[in-house]
């Protein structure tokens, strides 16, 4: 179970869910408390006694959001997952989920603010019966209904935050438990532009063709998605071309050696001719990045992400 006192996150950094940023910002437990003077006569959609639950696709930032709402609410985040409960307390998992809640209302009371249960993964907590049910599975599902019973005593102690995948694998007393229900969906193509940008950070030499195309080619990808062809894709793509250069390099604006491409006769600054090793000993080991991101690296993101090859830089 990880706790952040008030989490660094704010809506702004989130790309894109306009609809679920807006259904969440009508709940009351979600304002900025210095903001309340702009919310007179605006209707709290939020049903107390009950949680919030955050479903979509994988990748599409339901964790991120959850921060970002205990952010602007000044609220506590405490963040649990199934692996604290169903793996890492075998056989102590009723007893951790209610201490879980204890824990919430312990750090809520000491401190004077709401804190933020946040339970990912719920379908894998909390899954429909079937025959390769657990009895620990069941006994938990048992439990989370009635620790909720009690998580507005005092009102507005704890907020219950849930997130899952696959909405339609939980069980309907447990949905019931989950009054408000917010959608998180896949980025449209100019979120996933502009999630891409967020990414790339370095040079690169995209053109507005080349991010026209990049959304084409992602469609149906998530934000997550995105983050992971750029950074365990692309980069390292850029990096290993690099790596492997034999040819011209040139100085970029940092005074770093990266690959040159540029026709021979167009002026380039410190220009130096060879392998990377040849030329760092040559520059006596100056400092070497790689080249800006190209569509071509862009592609070989794609293509890696495609059969599940992309590794961690």
């Amino acid at each position: 179970m990880n706790t952040n006192d008030i989490p660094d996150v704010s809506l702004d950094d989130i790309i894109g869910q306009k609809k679920a940023k807006k259904a969440l910002l009508k709940l009351k437990l979600f304002r900025n408390p210095e903001h309340a003077c702009f919310y007179a006569g605006v209707k709290d959609d939020s049903n107390s006694n009950t949680g919030i639950l955050l479903y979509g696709p994988a990748g599409t930032g339901k964790t991120m959001v959850a921060k970002a709402l205990a952010t602007n609410g000044g609220c506590i985040f405490i963040n649990i997952s199934p692996n604290d409960i169903l793996y890492e307390f075998i056989g102590k998992s009723e007893e951790w989920m209610k201490g879980a809640f204890l824990a919430a209302k312990e750090k809520a009371a000491k401190t004077g603010k709401t804190a933020v249960l946040f339970i990912d993964h719920c379908d894998v907590l909390f899954r429909k019966p079937g025959r390769n049910d657990c009895e620990v599975s069941s006994n938990i599902t048992d439990i989370f209904q009635e620790c909720m019973k009690g998580v507005t005593e005092p009102k507005g102690q704890i907020i219950v935050l849930g997130a899952t995948n696959y909405k339609e694998q939980l069980p309907s007393p447990i949905l019931s438990l989950f009054a408000n229900k917010i959608q998180m969906n896949l980025p449209g193509g100019e979120e996933r532009i502009a999630i891409a940008k967020l990414n790339i950070k370095s040079s690169h030499s995209l053109t507005d063709d080349d991010f026209a195309r990049f959304a084409e080619m992602t469609e149906g990808y998530s934000g997550r998605d995105i983050f992971n062809l750029i950074t365990m894709g692309a980069k390292p793509a850029a990096r290993a071309e690099a790596i492997h250069h034999n040819g011209a390099w040139c100085k970029n604006d940092e005074d770093c050696y990266i690959p040159c491409f540029h026709s021979p006769d167009h002026s380039c600054r410190a220009k130096e001719s060879g392998t990377f090793r040849e030329v760092k000993e040559r520059t006596g080991n100056g400092e070497f990045r790689p080249g800006p991101l190209t569509m071509k690296h862009i592609e070989i993101g794609i293509d890696l992400l495609g059969v599940g090859q992309l590794e961690p830089i």
